[in-house]
C-alpha cells in the first residue's frame, strides 16, 4: 500500500500497476474490458487466451493480459478501428517514427474530447490563463497543432500562433519577439537549436513568457535552468505519445507529470521499488479514456518512474517521470524511432540487412542537428548506395527529418566479429541534450 489511500500499487508477479482504490475505478475498468471484448476481436481473443473475463476481478484480469506491441497496434488495432468507424466521423493523427510506415491513430469525437480534456488539464497546471497568447514552435504541419490550439482556446486563450521552424533557426524564430507569447510549446531538440537565437530577446523583467512547455523528449537540466534564469518563467514537461495522446504534465514542484489513472492506467514491467509509493520500470499504458483504438498495456518504449507520494503542490494525482528510452529506440525532432522499425525499412530495400548498430551524436547546424551513423557488416559495402537511399527516402518520418535538415547519415562497414548479436548495442546515443 502506498502512502496515500486513494491509489495503490497492485503486483502481478514482478510487474506492478498503479490503480485507484475505489469501486468506481474497478467498475470503469470492468466496463472498459467488456467493451473491448465486444468490439475488438483482437482483445476478445486475448482475454480468452489469458483465461480471464471482464466479470472477473478487473485488476487481476489486467495483470493477466499480455503487452500490446507496436506491431500489433499497426497490423491489428488500426484496421479494427477503421472498420468500427465506417461511416462515422473521426479524426486521424499520424503515428511517429516508432513504426516504419505511416500509421494513423483514429479518434471518434468522444475520443478527441477525452484527449482534449487531458491536454487542458496539463495546460492549466502549467499556468495557462484566460487572455493568453499561445505559440507552438514546431517543424511539422500546422494542422497537427490545431488540437493544442483548440484546447488553449477552450481555456480562454485570446490568440494561438503556429511558428514553423526551419534549419535556418535565426530567421525562423525571429518573429517570436513581436509575437510576445505568454505560453510556448515546443520540443527540447528544437529548443536546443533555437535557444542561442532567442535567449536574449527579453530579460527576466521584460519577458512575456510565463510558461514554457516541452513535450516529446526529455529536457536537459542545463537547458531548463538557462530558460528559467534568462526568461524568468516556469518550465513544464508534458508527457504523452502519438498512439495514446497526452497523459500528464508537471506542476511547479517539477517532480513528475501528474496524471489520472482513471484515464490512463500504467503498468511497470519488472518494477523496482525505490521507496514507499515509488516504483521504476518499463511502462505499459492502458487507455481507459479512449473508445476506439483503445489499448491494454501498450508498450510505448519508455522506462518511467511512478510516484504516489504526496506532492507539495497539493494535487492528489500520482506522478510519472520519464527516466530513459528502452535501449532499442531514440528520439529525433519529437518522434520516437525504434531500432526494429529502421531495420524493417532497410530490409525492405536491401533484404540482406540482418542487423546493424545505430550511433547518434551532435553535429553542427551546417551539417544537420544530429549525425546518425549506421554500422553494418562489411559484406554489405556494395549496397551502400541503396542503404543510404532507404535512410533518406523510405523510412517514415526519418525521411522528413532528413529533408528538413535535422539529421544527416553516415555509413560504417565493420568486420563480422564486431557484430556479436549477444553483445552489440543496438542504439548508442551520445548527444548532449537527448542522450540522457
Amino acid at each position: 500500500m502506498s502512502t496515500t489511500s486513494q491509489y495503490h500499487f497492485v503486483r502481478h508477479g514482478e510487474d506492478v500497476s498503479l490503480v485507484m482504490d475505489s469501486p468506481r475505478f474497478r467498475s470503469r475498468l470492468t466496463r472498459f474490458l467488456t467493451r473491448l471484448q465486444e468490439t475488438s476481436p483482437f482483445y476478445a481473443e486475448r482475454l480468452l487466451d489469458a483465461g480471464v473475463s471482464p466479470t472477473d476481478d478487473p485488476v487481476e484480469a489486467l495483470g493477466a493480459l499480455p503487452v500490446t506491441t507496436k506491431e500489433e497496434y499497426r497490423n491489428t488495432l488500426y484496421p479494427e478501428a477503421l472498420k468500427a468507424l465506417d461511416q462515422r466521423p473521426f479524426t486521424a493523427d499520424l503515428s511517429s517514427g516508432s513504426t516504419a510506415h505511416c500509421v494513423l491513430r483514429l479518434n471518434a469525437p468522444e475520443d478527441e474530447l477525452a484527449e482534449q480534456a487531458v491536454t487542458e488539464t496539463v495546460f492549466k497546471r502549467a499556468g495557462m490563463r484566460q487572455g493568453d497568447h499561445f505559440v507552438c514552435l514546431e517543424v511539422g504541419v500546422p494542422e497537427i497543432y490545431d488540437f493544442y490550439f483548440r484546447a488553449a482556446r477552450h481555456l480562454g486563450a485570446r490568440q494561438t500562433t503556429f511558428l514553423r521552424l526551419t534549419s535556418n533557426y535565426a530567421t525562423s524564430v525571429a518573429p517570436l519577439a513581436g509575437l510576445r507569447p505568454n505560453v510556448v510549446l515546443t520540443l527540447p531538440s528544437l529548443m536546443v537549436r533555437a535557444w542561442p537565437h532567442i535567449r536574449s530577446i527579453w530579460t527576466p523583467d521584460t519577458c512575456p513568457v510565463r510558461s514554457f512547455i516541452h513535450m516529446g523528449e526529455a529536457l536537459h537540466p542545463e537547458l531548463k535552468r538557462e530558460i528559467q534564469e534568462a526568461w524568468g518563467c516556469g518550465v513544464y514537461s508534458f508527457y504523452g505519445t502519438t498512439e495514446i495522446g497526452g497523459m500528464g504534465g508537471e506542476c511547479d514542484c517539477a517532480n513528475g507529470c501528474h496524471f489520472d489513472p482513471e484515464q490512463i492506467c500504467p503498468t511497470l514491467q519488472e518494477a523496482r521499488p525505490l521507496g514507499d509509493g515509488i516504483y521504476e520500470g518499463e511502462v505499459f499504458l492502458t487507455t481507459l479514456h479512449l473508445h476506439h483504438q483503445a489499448m491494454v498495456k501498450y508498450q510505448v518504449g519508455d522506462v518511467a518512474r511512478l510516484d504516489d507520494t504526496p506532492c507539495p503542490c497539493g494535487d492528489p494525482l500520482p506522478r510519472l517521470s520519464f527516466v530513459e528510452r528502452t535501449n532499442d529506440s531514440f528520439i529525433l525532432t519529437g518522434d520516437k524511432f525504434r531500432y526494429a522499425a529502421i531495420l524493417e525499412g532497410l530490409k525492405a530495400v536491401v533484404p540482406a540487412v540482418r542487423f546493424m548498430s545505430i550511433g547518434l551524436e551532435d553535429a553542427s547546424e551546417e551539417r544537420g542537428n544530429t549525425l546518425m551513423t549506421v554500422s553494418l557488416p562489411e559484406e554489405l559495402h556494395g549496397q551502400a548506395d541503396k542503404i543510404m537511399e532507404a535512410l533518406k527516402f523510405h523510412i517514415f518520418e526519418l525521411d522528413s527529418a532528413f529533408h528538413g535538415g535535422f539529421v544527416r547519415f553516415a555509413l560504417e562497414f565493420l568486420p563480422p566479429e564486431k557484430f556479436d548479436e549477444r553483445k552489440i548495442r543496438k542504439v548508442i546515443d551520445r548527444r548532449k541534450h537527448l542522450g540522457i
